[in-house]
């Protein structure tokens, strides 16, 4: 497989025009009801190109997201209407600016009482997990809070946390002291005992949400307005990237894994 990927491109063009397609249908559709399982979708393309090909969004396409979330953050009806739809606008925002106010509301709603609300940004939150750490906002004691709940879905919680970019020690440490203060619920023990033993533990619910977005990415990606739309002149001068690069991108994230395990090596 490896030698098969070796010399093929993928046209950032392509992948801008696609990025800048979803982002005004998923506009276009906010107000639909019941939501379309291709507004899901959407977002979850719009989120995989901002994590695996961010050079192939344009200041076009960054600035279009940028006033797309801005008025929806604006609805009056944001906080019990908007902010549950668009967790991966959020994230492509955070991965294209690194401005981690962008995902303020998510990490906000981590232990949400809803648990298809909370599920539901479990895989948004994984894509970024890689660059986020413990000290960031609230996020180590929202985890903390689900846990001290017995909350369903934790198990997909806790594979996030083994994503993070601290290093093993501080995880285990951390995870060593929530067992001790922490009256956990025995599914919950069972993890975090998994953790610190560097056993796997499930990461289904993530995987199964983000391979259909790259499915739905992949062919959205054969749709003829798609691979022949006019040339981007801010990305002319780009040489587009190899699939190779995008392969080991992708390979590389520690949370596209149905099983998730804490590396004691890791750095």
């Amino acid at each position: 497989m490896r030698h098969a990927l070796i010399g093929h491109r993928v046209s950032l063009d392509m992948l801008d025009r696609l990025f800048n397609a979803e982002l005004l249908a998923f506009h276009s559709d906010f107000e639909v009801e019941p939501v379309p399982i291709e507004q899901d979708l959407r977002a979850g393309a719009i989120g995989g190109i901002a994590a695996f090909t961010p050079e192939a969004v344009t200041l076009k396409g960054r600035e279009q997201l940028r006033q797309i979330l801005t008025s929806v953050h604006e609805r009056p009806d944001f906080k019990h209407f908007g902010w549950y739809r668009i967790p991966y606008l959020d994230v492509a925002q955070f991965l294209l600016s690194s401005d981690l106010t962008s995902l303020s509301w998510l990490i906000a709603n981590i232990n949400h009482h809803n648990s298809s609300l909370r599920s539901a940004l479990h895989a948004p939150l994984a894509l970024v997990a890689p660059r986020l750490s413990l000290n960031d906002g609230e996020l180590a004691n929202r985890i903390e809070s689900c846990l001290k709940s017995g909350f369903l879905y934790n198990e997909s919680l806790m594979c996030i946390f083994c994503g993070l970019r601290d290093v093993s020690e501080r995880k285990v440490q951390l995870v060593m002291e929530w067992q001790k203060r922490i009256n956990l619920v025995p599914q919950d023990a069972k993890t975090l005992s998994s953790i610190i033993t560097g056993a796997p533990i499930s990461n289904s619910v993530v995987v199964d949400e983000l391979s259909a977005n790259f499915r739905y990415l992949f062919c959205r990606l054969l749709d003829p307005e798609i691979t022949c739309g006019s040339p981007n002149e801010q990305l002319k001068f780009f040489i587009d990237l190899s699939s190779e690069t995008i392969w080991k991108r992708m390979a590389a994230h520690p949370l596209l894994k149905s099983l998730v395990f804490l590396k004691k090596n890791a750095e």
